[in-house]
């Protein structure tokens, strides 16, 4: 949203639209039924175990994961679309630390344990 406001000189939020409140509000409602309701084993459990659908045998944790790619590909989307039209060069440039923030995490992620 920053950088939308730096390149756009615009920033005009909608009601209705995803924001960085929306998001969090989503995952303290997780975090919280996870501390509170169902403990940490639960990411572990198919949602059929924790609601007693039947339709919803997905694990926990790869409807969390799912989830958070959603958002964050939305809330993305929505926040540099109008960068990219307006100043490619300059998003692509304020964006560069991010890239190299994202490919290190990667990176670390797959070294050898020791």
């Amino acid at each position: 949203m920053e950088i939308k406001h730096c390149i756009c000189k615009n920033l005009q939020l909608i009601i209705g639209e995803i924001g960085p409140v929306e998001v969090e509000l989503i995952y303290s409602l997780i975090f919280l039924g996870t501390g509170t309701i169902w403990g940490s084993a639960c990411f572990d459990k198919s949602l059929a175990e924790l609601t007693g659908l039947a339709l919803l045998d997905i694990k926990l944790k790869y409807s969390v994961t799912a989830l958070t790619i959603g958002l964050l590909l939305i809330f993305t989307h929505d926040n540099i679309k109008d960068c990219l039209s307006t100043n490619f060069s300059l998003t692509f440039r304020l964006f560069q630390p991010v890239f190299v923030l994202i490919s290190l995490s990667f990176l670390s992620a797959h070294l050898p344990s020791m």
